[in-house]
């Protein structure tokens, strides 16, 4: 798996790549995990799209606070159940 990752990061050295497939195998695990743990709909979409961003700002070199991602439409930040 974390060859197979690895081979989309074809613009840097092969060690690096295997460095940020394990980053990224490890993030989307650990949202996936989290989400399907926690209390409601409206936070496990804040934790997936959080997941979501801090993988494709790598690709798209921009700061993880300017990256746009939406799962779907989930309810405001103030009304989640923490």
């Amino acid at each position: 798996m974390i060859d197979v990752v690895a081979a989309h990061f074809t613009d840097i050295p092969a060690a690096e790549a295997g460095q940020l497939a394990i980053a990224a195998i490890s993030t989307m695990m650990g949202a996936i995990t989290l989400a399907r743990a926690s209390a409601g709909q409206g936070l496990s979409a804040e934790i997936l799209e959080a997941g979501a961003k801090v993988l494709t700002a790598r690709k798209a070199a921009t700061p993880v606070a300017e990256t746009t991602f939406s799962l779907r439409s989930a309810p405001s930040r103030n009304s989640l159940t923490r």
